[in-house]
């Protein structure tokens, strides 16, 4: 599948994600970072699973509003081979694995909702948690190890949810 197909696929992820709000309950910080993980791992280039390591605690998270909405979140790589298909919680970390700091930006501002998955490798022996924000006018795009992919959909039903447990 080519790199159009995937940022298809992430856009109608994004879509099912959030839809149907009426029999549901809203994501914490938490699970939308984790949720973000899942999307992350169906990306093109992405040879092993990862799994998160850490969450920037973000207090304002108001998954009713209108505005954008970032995730910020850790992840690092494990043994486990994307193919598997095994869940992220069920591998080990790999050994000198990539640790990747990334955000997760989506709106429904537009009438088209847009996702965008931006991940930055770490350098080793750095501490490990969530990156600030940048500084304005400070762009990291194009350094190795970095990737972004957007998703863009039709109008849905904000806010992201999931289906309750039990």
């Amino acid at each position: 599948m080519g790199r159009r197909g995937w940022v298809v696929l992430l856009g109608l992820a994004t879509l099912v994600a959030a839809a149907l709000a009426s029999q549901r309950k809203l994501l914490s910080y938490g699970e939308a970072a984790s949720f973000a993980v899942d999307f992350y791992n169906q990306q093109p280039g992405v040879d092993h699973t990862f799994r998160l390591l850490d969450v920037e605690p973000q207090p304002a998270w108001d998954t009713m509003a209108k505005s954008c909405q970032e995730v910020r979140f850790v992840v690092r790589e494990t043994v486990c081979p994307r193919t598997h298909k095994l869940p992220a919680s069920e591998c080990d970390f790999k050994d000198n694995g990539l640790v990747r700091n990334c955000t997760w930006l989506f709106s429904t501002k537009l009438k088209l909702p847009a996702s965008i998955i931006t991940c930055d490798t770490m350098t080793p022996g750095k501490d490990i948690h969530a990156k600030p924000k940048p500084k304005p006018g400070k762009d990291e795009r194009g350094r190795p190890g970095s990737g972004s992919w957007i998703g863009k959909g039709t109008p849905f039903s904000f806010p992201i949810t999931k289906k309750p447990v039990g």
